[in-house]
């Protein structure tokens, strides 16, 4: 039996699906098998020659990053809503408003006064502290493709890899890192 070739894929289901269907348009024989994240192609024949095996191998490579080009989402790194206009920093007020949170509670989330919040919600020394909470926001609005109805709809329900509590409830007990690589892990395919 020809041995499988494995090509590791980033990216949502449906990305490596889509990647699956492309590869299986080259016009080539070769079985293509998507199991979780990877796509396994196994060669139609096991006496092909290097030459014929390393060509396939390229124009197979070729249509996997053409795929990828194609169906990746935008890798947006900011979400301007929640940036203040004149400094271009993360803004505790405008962080606030967009999770519809109390700024006195994202102040302690955060482990700062609230008046020291309220004072200066975009100071340079909050922006380490508010950073999980951006990549969060970040991460689901990709999912979510831009809807902030959606995305706050999501963050305030139950979710059980989680143990039940709601995303927007570990961000505020200060654990945001948790929830943004949970949504890290979305985006880049790996469930679970």
């Amino acid at each position: 039996m020809p041995k499988p070739i494995q090509v590791v894929l980033a990216g949502a289901k449906g990305v490596r699906l889509r990647t699956a269907k492309a590869l299986s348009a080259t016009g080539r024989s070769d079985v293509i098998v998507v199991r979780g994240n990877k796509v396994e192609v196994i060669l139609g024949t096991a006496s092909a020659r290097p030459a014929e095996v390393e060509a396939t191998i390229d124009r197979l490579a070729s249509s996997v990053r053409e795929a990828m080009a194609a169906y990746a989402p935008a890798r947006s790194s900011m979400v301007p809503a929640l940036h203040d206009p004149r400094s271009g920093r993360i803004d505790a007020k405008l962080v606030a408003a967009y999770l519809d949170v109390p700024l006195s509670a994202l102040a302690r989330a955060v482990g700062k006064e609230y008046k020291a919040v309220f004072k200066s919600p975009a100071s340079a020394p909050l922006q380490p502290r508010l950073a999980p909470i951006h990549r969060t926001v970040v991460a689901a609005e990709r999912i979510f493709s831009g809807s902030r109805s959606r995305v706050v709809a999501w963050m305030n329900s139950p979710n059980g890899e989680l143990d039940g509590r709601t995303p927007l409830s570990v961000v505020m007990a200060g654990r945001a890192e948790v929830v943004a690589d949970m949504l890290d892990g979305l985006l880049a395919g790996v469930i679970g």
